[in-house]
């Protein structure tokens, strides 16, 4: 498998919709949930999956880059929370980036 930064979310959907068929995977999980879905469901479902597992593998990349530097791991956790408590930001809320 290619790496998350250089596949397309249509190489990411493929994968997904391949290890949805192997029992004990999420996706396996997953595509049970959906298996009575709208078709046009279903695709937006992966669609937003595919978007969340790169933004999965982003974090993961910023954490392990800042394993050995407490001040960058704290500020990316605190951005972390920061962003999760943002449910509707105003126009006047910053979202946080990382």
């Amino acid at each position: 498998m290619k790496d998350i930064d250089q596949m397309t979310d249509e190489e990411l959907i493929k994968e997904m919709r391949k290890e949805g068929k192997k029992q004990g995977t999420m996706e396996y999980f997953i595509y049970s949930l959906l298996s009575t879905a709208h078709p046009n469901a279903i695709a937006m479902i992966e669609q937003q999956a595919a978007q969340m597992k790169r933004v999965g593998h982003a974090i993961g990349k910023e954490m392990k880059e800042a394993e050995n530097d407490p001040q960058k791991k704290a500020q990316i956790l605190s951005t972390l929370e920061n962003a999760g408590t943002i449910v509707n930001p105003s126009d006047d809320e910053e979202v946080p980036t990382i």
